[in-house]
């Protein structure tokens, strides 16, 4: 393949590609911190449903 036929990748393609990583990067870590969030939640409530009330004495 001769030299002349390559060309560089153009400036909006790279931007583009760019824009393309961050968004995926964002998406990809959004997921992760809702699904750690409900995780946390599901802990919470299942700890307050299983909880055993303690009772305090007047002194």
């Amino acid at each position: 393949m001769p030299a002349e036929d390559i060309k560089a990748p153009g400036r909006k393609g790279l931007l583009t590609a760019a824009a393309a990583a961050v968004l995926m990067v964002g998406l990809v870590l959004s997921y992760g911190l809702i699904g750690r969030a409900q995780s946390k939640q599901e802990v919470v409530d299942w700890t307050n449903t299983h909880a055993i009330p303690t009772l305090r004495w007047p002194r």
